[in-house]
């Protein structure tokens, strides 16, 4: 079976609701395969699964060498609540070396961590700390997103300072940000900020 075949079964298996036994022992075959981008796939897909077979795939793919991997990764291990995943999502929020990857951790932790049960204060501490060590917009972003789910209402206000970054990834980064956290409350500051971006933004990618 070549990488098209494989990739054909992934998408296949995404549209199941469940994944039988023997559907993760092929996924676990499949991720030894030296195609990163099956791994990908295979990383992405499963955010849509809570299983344990899931989470162990996951865990092992969050420690691959190809960094969108580790970060789609890290992305679909939010919704995990145990301290497996916390724990190691933790782990690459702090050390991960590769921008987009530790975006993607960061913003995880946020989720798995609160959702498992730590506390706001706990939590919120964490990405005090990160912020006093000046991360690079893109996790300054994440951890921002982090506080305002610990509760920091003004945090919604910083997010949408990095709307006007140079970088057009952390401009995509926001909206997708904003596109989590809109409410009833502030949907109309979140609207009005997003339209002014819209309408003076030039890059394609962050339009769409």
């Amino acid at each position: 079976m070549n990488a098209e075949d494989i990739a054909a079964c992934v998408d296949k298996m995404e549209m199941q609701a469940t994944l039988c036994a023997e559907d993760y022992c092929q996924l676990h075959k499949w991720i030894q395969s030296g195609d990163a981008d099956i791994r990908d796939r295979i990383a992405a897909m499963l955010a849509a699964h809570r299983e344990e077979q899931a989470e162990k795939i996951l865990l092992e793919l969050a420690r691959d060498d190809d960094e969108l991997v580790r970060a789609d990764a890290y992305d679909s291990l939010a919704v995990f609540q145990d301290e497996r995943a916390a724990d190691l999502l933790r782990w690459a929020a702090e050390f991960e070396e590769d921008e987009l990857a530790r975006y993607f951790a960061l913003v995880s932790y946020a989720d798995a961590a609160l959702a498992g049960g730590k506390s706001k204060e706990t939590v919120r501490a964490f990405f005090v700390e990160m912020l006093e060590k000046a991360p690079p917009p893109l996790c300054g972003l994440a951890c921002q997103y982090g506080l305002y789910c610990c509760g920091e209402r003004a945090a919604l206000r910083r997010i949408l300072h990095y709307l006007a970054e140079p970088d057009y990834i952390v401009r995509c980064r926001a909206i997708r940000t904003l596109e989590e956290i809109v409410d009833d409350q502030n949907f109309h500051v979140i609207r009005a900020a997003v339209m002014r971006c819209c309408r003076d933004e030039r890059n394609a990618v962050v339009k769409k």
